[in-house]
Parts: structure tokens; C-alpha cells; sequence
């Protein structure tokens, strides 16, 4: 198969597990001219997933009414031939989000004998996500009943929370 010229579309970040989720991918031939007519059924149409140091899975692809039918894990349609020439909607099965993997690379080869063709895209899968943590401890999750007086209760929560300064309300962590 001769390279394609069309660079990876590197996706905006999805959070590991993520469901029902739809994107684009532009499929080039070998000097870049974009890819038009493909159906989820067209001779040598492959596609696949993998996540990193995670082996390869292939994707099984389905026909999509329209451009905006609901999601099905392996949708794929295309776009608009005329005036978006190689854009595909891809619906990418729920099991590749849920890798323990940093990403996840989508890859569509078209290896009919008309041309040989490719697309790519790539999906981050954040390891971390920023926001906030609640955390509810009953007196059990201490180990301490908080029966005592209130210095004895600060200290046992203090315990229960290594690296929190319990008794001061204006700071937060103590030993990052």
C-alpha cells in the first residue's frame, strides 16, 4: 500500500470509557487527493483500533442512514462528497475508549486496487481528569468513633488524612 499524504487528525481529548461517541476522519489516496464514495461495505475497506502497547482490534463497520443518525459502534458514512470531499463519520465502539491506554489510534485503509487510500485519527484518553473530589468519612472509615474531645477528634481525622493540616481551615496539602 502506497503512504497517504493526509496527516493524522489527532482528536480532542475523551475521557476513558466514554460512550456513544462519533467522529470525523479524512481518508486521502497516496498524493493526497481526498477519498470519496466509501461505504461501510466497500471491497478492502479495513478498519481498525488500538490503544498504546495494546494490540490491534478490528472494527466492524455498519451503514448509517444519514450523516445524523444516532450512534452504532462501528457507524460509518460519508460525509458530503461534493463539498466535503473525503470526510467520514465514524462511530467508534465503546470498547476502545475504555482502554487502559494514554491514546487511541483509529485507522481506515482502503486497499480496493483503485488506489490505495488511508485515514487516521487519534484519540487522547486522559489518565487524570481536573476537578473536584468528595469524599464523605463516617466516623467508621477514621477508625476513631469522634467521641473524644475536639482536639482528640482534629487529631484523629489529622490521622485519617496524612498530608492535610486539619487544623488549619486556610491550607490545604501538605507534602506536594
Amino acid at each position: 500500500m502506497a503512504l497517504s499524504l493526509a496527516l493524522p487528525i489527532v482528536n480532542q481529548p475523551v475521557v476513558n470509557g466514554a460512550t456513544s461517541k462519533s467522529f470525523f476522519i479524512y481518508m486521502s489516496g497516496p498524493t493526497g487527493v481526498p477519498v470519496t464514495g466509501k461505504a461501510f461495505d466497500s471491497t478492502g475497506l479495513v478498519a481498525s483500533y488500538a490503544g498504546t502497547k495494546l494490540a490491534r482490534v478490528a472494527i466492524t463497520l455498519a451503514d448509517l442512514a444519514a450523516i445524523t443518525t444516532a450512534w452504532a459502534s462501528g457507524g460509518f458514512k460519508e460525509v458530503d462528497a461534493t463539498n466535503m470531499p473525503g470526510w467520514y463519520r465514524i462511530d467508534v465502539p465503546n470498547a476502545a475508549l475504555a482502554l487502559a491506554a494514554d491514546e487511541v489510534v483509529i485507522e481506515i485503509i482502503d486497499q480496493d486496487g483503485t488506489g490505495d487510500a488511508a485515514g487516521t485519527l487519534i484519540i487522547p484518553i486522559p489518565t487524570a481528569t481536573v476537578g473536584t473530589i468528595t469524599s464523605t468519612l463516617t466516623a467508621a472509615d477514621l477508625g476513631n468513633p469522634l467521641t473524644g474531645t475536639l482536639a482528640q477528634n482534629v487529631e484523629a481525622i489529622g490521622v485519617a488524612l496524612p498530608g492535610f493540616d486539619v487544623t488549619n481551615p486556610d491550607t490545604t496539602r501538605t507534602d506536594n
